[in-house]
């Protein structure tokens, strides 16, 4: 320090004291206000931070922070002082005079007053997931870190000094700055653990760390810090509930006690927020099931704990809806969205997520076209949370994909080249959402046949991948979507090439073998879509050699079978229109052997005569095919590796009543169904009247009836029956299509119908024949 600046230091103390001096006997109040001042930071301090309701808090700063007419006098006296300037929204003093005025207290005073300015702070610092907080959060937060810093200086109050940087990490986070909060929370974290190691603060602090993990792109991490804080959490509950003495943090799960590691039945806020924590983690590593059973905990916790209108629940129903959108339940995921948006349209404060979500909900019902719809969001988006923030690169990625699928390919690469260069200034340049960004500008290159320059982002991508921990690198490759944006090359024909761009950036040593693995499969699906288009073409032999690339690269992947199984299926399909039977049953017995020795041994054969019936909407129905997958299902059925269902229940017939039968077979997403019954009919009608008569019952009965065809085909086992297709509008749902078969002998009736949604038919279209002429009449 020179000497004249030592001199003018000695001079500012002089005038603080002299101040002070005189204030104390006309106005304590102001001597009290300057003396808090001093621990607060020295630019802006915003007047309406000054005040508080809390009486005990007055009293100890001296009588202004619960009287407004007493703080406005006090700062007056202060301004009237030449200690502060105050412009009538916020109070600046130079730093030279807190420093001046924190030298005149005693020790003890010094503590009392900077714990008193940390209390103000924390007690005026709003939600940080409230945007339309934020600009009171930003003038707020700066206060924050200046008054934790002076409580850490004075060794004072650790338990606030951690609940301030907290507040402060939790800002820090919704404003994108990640490494200062994760600093700001291992500070917290440090703090708790000398003052109140094993309490709910602690766990708190470790869920808030996870979170932040999470959105660096450190999943291993940030699990790790989810569970323990949901273990913690979950401990004390439990222990609140029964009156236990807390369990000690040192000691495993297995010298706790199965008593304090019960199920999470006991409301909790804490452990709903938990929950919900290890539910996005979880949909950001690709466990969706997982991920929801979580957030549905969460939910139903905190409408327990919170009520519905609060903002924690608000949070996990929008984590929901994520969630079955990702999952591509997009009726379920409506309904969430609607939900928030009713709970939201009631609070104060949600006005812009109200119409941002409405507008979501609208392009996601096709009632606003995408790219305009995404235009406008990403507009919102830009003038909500500034040109820099991290929903705004959200919103510009939306904004380019849905361009790039429109043809607006000059608007899309301005709007993905801004979203990269945010993230990249936020992130740095090998965080996963860059690498999101560059997989969306190799479509846009894709789309414009720019091959190269394609395979240019394409590799960078791949090297943020392959610099991302081992342990991290699937959720990465997920996350980032290239798997899905290469197997997508395969449905135009234009960009086929990139494939051989690609092979040869393998071959040459792409990265970790886990990434290398993860791209053939990519690549593997890409060569069976490609086939597939050439199927559609009526090109056979195109078809089969890009099927048998395809499972050459699947053979290449450890991870799953479900890639050298489509493969080796779309083979065995050809070879069945070809003729050869015998062929198309290796083919089929070597995709079904590839699941012979665990629990999916039925699912595969299902899912092949599911895949059959898809294929053949492509190429056409094969006799021989058909021959193949009967002798396959039999087969199962005597190795008692397919279930067939016989009814258990019986009863006596009352006189002179009739009996009705049936069973009914559901599909686990609840998207299709077969019902089989019998009942009597007059012994003189036969098969073909009785068809007659349920056609002519369904054309008067069922609006918008459509007939598809109407054929004679051998039913239950082998009798001459009736089927018919047909699709028809519920008034109350979405069309559906039908297939019934009838058969009527002795005086009973016997119909079957199998249904689903009219779009979701042709996936389905084999599968439910299958069902159909699986059943058979039981006791003959």
């Amino acid at each position: 320090m020179t000497v004249r600046s030592a001199e003018a230091e000695s001079s500012v103390a002089a005038q603080v004291a002299m101040a002070v001096k005189e204030m104390e006997a006309v106005d304590p109040a102001a001597v009290g206000l300057l003396n808090v001042l001093a621990f607060l930071g020295a630019e802006d301090i915003p007047r309406r931070m000054l005040r508080t309701e809390d009486g005990q808090l007055d009293r100890d700063v001296g009588g202004w922070a619960n009287d407004r007419a007493v703080l406005m006098t006090a700062l007056s006296t202060l301004v009237e002082k030449a200690l502060i300037k105050f412009d009538g929204s916020g109070v600046f003093i130079h730093r030279n005079r807190q420093e001046a005025v924190a030298q005149l207290l005693e020790p003890a005073a010094r503590k009392h007053f900077a714990r008193s300015a940390a209390l103000l702070v924390h007690e005026a610092m709003p939600d940080a997931r409230l945007v339309d907080q934020w600009s009171w959060g930003a003038r707020t937060v700066r206060h924050a870190i200046v008054a934790a810093g002076h409580l850490e200086t004075l060794s004072v109050e650790q338990h606030l000094t951690a609940r301030l940087r907290l507040a402060v990490a939790r800002f820090q986070m919704m404003q994108g700055q990640l490494e200062g909060a994760r600093v700001s929370l291992q500070r917290a974290q440090s703090l708790v653990e000398q003052v109140e190691p094993g309490g709910r603060l602690e766990a708190t602090i470790w869920n808030d760390l996870a979170d932040t993990h999470r959105r660096l792109g450190e999943f291993t991490r940030a699990l790790e810090f989810a569970q323990r804080a949901h273990d913690r959490h979950r401990r004390l509950a439990v222990t609140a509930s029964f009156g236990q003495k807390p369990v000690d943090p040192a000691k495993s799960q297995m010298e706790a006690g199965a008593e304090t590691l019960t199920p999470d039945t006991t409301p909790d806020a804490d452990v709903a927020a938990d929950l919900r924590t290890r539910g996005v983690i979880e949909q950001d590593r690709g466990n969706l099931g997982d991920a929801l059973h979580l957030l549905e905990e969460s939910l139903q916790m905190f409408q327990t704990t919170l009520g519905v209108e609060d903002i924690n629940t608000l949070e996990v129903l929008e984590n929901l809806f994520a969630v079955l959108l990702e999952a591509g339940d997009l009726h379920r995921a409506s309904r969430f969205l609607q939900y928030s948006i009713d709970i939201k349209s009631r609070l104060r404060g949600f006005g812009d997520d109200v119409e941002d979500s409405r507008l979501l909900l609208d392009i996601l019902r096709g009632e606003v076209p995408a790219a305009e719809g995404s235009k406008q969001l990403s507009e919102r988006f830009h003038r909500r949370y500034g040109a820099h923030h991290q929903f705004t690169a959200d919103g510009l990625r939306l904004l380019g994909a849905t361009l790039t699928v429109s043809g607006r390919t000059d608007e899309a690469r301005t709007a993905l080249q801004t979203a990269l260069n945010v993230d990249e200034t936020n992130l740095g340049p090998h965080h996963y959402r860059v690498a999101q960004s560059r997989v969306a500008l190799m479509r846009l290159n894709l789309h414009v046949l720019d091959l190269a320059a394609a395979m240019n982002e394409a590799i960078q991508a791949l090297d943020i991948v392959r610099r991302t921990p081992a342990l991290d690198r699937p959720a990465v490759f997920r996350l980032i979507g290239i798997a899905d944006a290469v197997a997508d090359v395969g449905d135009v024909a234009e960009q086929r090439p990139f494939l051989d761009l690609l092979e040869s950036h393998l071959l040459h040593g792409a990265g970790d073998p886990e990434t290398v693995m993860e791209m053939n499969g990519a690549v593997s699906r890409a060569l069976t879509r490609s086939g597939d288009r050439a199927l559609l073409a009526s090109d056979i032999d195109a078809a089969l050699a890009e099927y048998e690339r395809a499972l050459g690269f699947a053979r290449t992947t450890t991870d799953t079978h479900l890639d050298d199984f489509d493969a080796e299926v779309r083979i065995g399909f050809l070879a069945a229109l070809r003729g050869d039977a015998p062929l198309a049953r290796e083919h089929w017995r070597s995709a079904l052997d590839l699941f012979k020795d665990d629990a999916l041994a039925a699912w595969s054969l299902w899912f092949l005569v599911r895949m059959y019936g898809q294929l053949a909407s492509k190429g056409g129905h094969s006799p021989a095919a058909r021959d193949v997958l009967d002798q396959l299902l039999e087969d199962a059925e005597k190795e008692g590796k397919v279930t067939r269902f016989r009814g258990s229940i019986s009863s006596l017939v009352p006189e002179g009543w009739f009996v009705k039968e049936s069973i009914t077979l559901l599909a686990a997403d609840g998207k299709a169904n077969v019902i089989a019954s019998a009942e009597p009919l007059d012994p003189s009608t036969d098969t073909s009247q009785y068809a007659g008569i349920q056609g002519d019952r369904l054309r008067k009965e069922f609006p918008g009836y459509t007939e598809h065809w109407v054929e004679e085909r051998d039913v239950l086992g082998g009798r001459p029956g009736v089927m018919r297709s047909f699709s028809w509008a519920p008034p109350d749902g979405e069309p559906v299509t039908q297939v019934q078969l009838y058969y009527a002998m002795n005086g009973r009736g016997y119909t079957a119908t199998a249904t689903t949604p009219a779009d979701n038919y042709p996936a389905l279209d084999h599968l439910l024949l299958t069902a159909l002429q699986s059943l058979r009449i039981e006791g003959e």
